[in-house]
């Protein structure tokens, strides 16, 4: 019966090489050794994502409910709720000022690089 238990575990061991070399074939080495890192770390990630996003949609619904003076929150959705406390309108106008101005001075920066290798 020990036997089996070798051969099957020579056998994996035999598969996890032939793994490994393609791997490294493909990728190289240094790749070849992070993509078994990266991958549980990726799922467990996303696992943590996901619950995070469902407790967040727990909480928003529990905020839907709560009666403050002079205000009510019923019947507005998670984005409306958020739009509340965090403006789309304003947020996303300042970003395009923000980008904007990125924008151009890479511009400025390019053509001040690009100016002297006119002149050969």
């Amino acid at each position: 019966m020990l036997g089996v238990f070798t051969w099957l575990g020579e056998y994996i061991y035999q598969a996890l090489v032939f793994f490994f070399k393609s791997l490294e074939s493909i990728f190289g080495p240094v790749l070849a050794r992070l993509i078994p890192i990266m991958f549980p770390i990726g799922y467990a990630a996303y696992w943590l994502l996901n619950w995070a996003i469902g407790e967040a949609s727990t909480c928003l619904g529990y905020l839907q409910g709560i009666q403050l003076p002079g205000t009510s929150l019923n019947g507005l959705t998670g984005l409306e709720l958020a739009n509340t406390f965090f403006p789309v309108t304003e947020t996303f106008g300042l970003l395009f000022v923000y980008l904007t101005f990125l924008a151009v001075l890479n511009l400025y920066r390019l053509v001040k690089s690009w100016i002297p290798t006119l002149s050969g």
